[in-house]
């Protein structure tokens, strides 16, 4: 019976030393929950590939919450931020990205412009934005704009339903990939969206600060490539 127990106790180390807990958050066509509650999308895939060899368990978490969660050891990773220098005193980040993506402007087709190549047409404008992340002075200080904060859960739908009630005046978008997908399918002669003028964004996987996990990143990163 002893020995049952111990081979019992041996197993469930065993497990939980094979598995990695990954902290996210949702953004289609990169991380989602399909129909049934399955997650998907190519962040998905393109981790399964790096970490074969491990248990995955995914955990939503917050933009807010990253930092606090990976030093309580919630999570051991978190899939996707981008780097500032507040973020790179609190967390840990590899020396190179895995993902890059480009900003994005949209608002109605009519109130937008040809081009960005100035902002001076969202002065008094109000902007939405993604709850926790790090844009919101970084292109449209200066302007007296209106900035309204927006959970993550359903922002494209929200902001654009928003849009197009009249609610906002233009909307803020990390990735100009999954934004162009997603008005295209129902909106596209609505809305205008324009990637901002300025190189993409480098997106990491980070750990809490001076875990050894940063290296083994590091390692599959160079190793299998960037996710395309």
């Amino acid at each position: 019976m002893n020995k049952v127990f111990l081979m019992a106790i041996f197993s469930t180390l065993s497990i939980q030393a094979s598995s990695i807990n990954i902290g996210y958050i949702q953004f289609s066509p990169y991380i989602y929950k399909d129909s049934k509650g399955a997650l998907k999308g190519k962040i998905v895939t393109y981790a399964n590939k790096l970490f074969n060899e491990k248990n995955i368990i995914w955990k939503p978490t917050p933009l807010k919450r990253v930092s606090r969660s990976l030093d309580e050891n919630r999570i051991d990773i978190f899939v996707s931020f981008f780097k500032s220098p507040q973020r790179e005193k609190e967390v840990e980040f590899p020396k190179a990205p895995y993902l890059t993506m480009r900003p994005t402007l949209c608002g109605k087709a009519q109130d937008m412009p040809e081009n960005l190549d100035s902002f001076d047409f969202i002065k008094d404008k109000t902007i939405s934005f993604v709850s926790g992340t790090i844009i919101k002075d970084k292109f449209f200080g200066g302007k007296n704009i209106n900035f309204v904060e927006i959970k993550i859960a359903k922002y494209r739908e929200r902001t654009i339903s928003m849009l197009l009630d009249n609610k906002l005046q233009y909307s803020y978008y990390g990735d100009n990939t999954s934004i162009v997908e997603y008005i295209s399918k129902d909106h596209s002669t609505l809305v205008k969206c324009l990637a901002l003028p300025i190189p993409p964004f480098p997106v990491f996987m980070v750990t809490k600060k001076k875990s050894p996990l940063i290296k083994v990143i590091e390692e599959k990163i160079q190793k299998y490539g960037p996710l395309h």
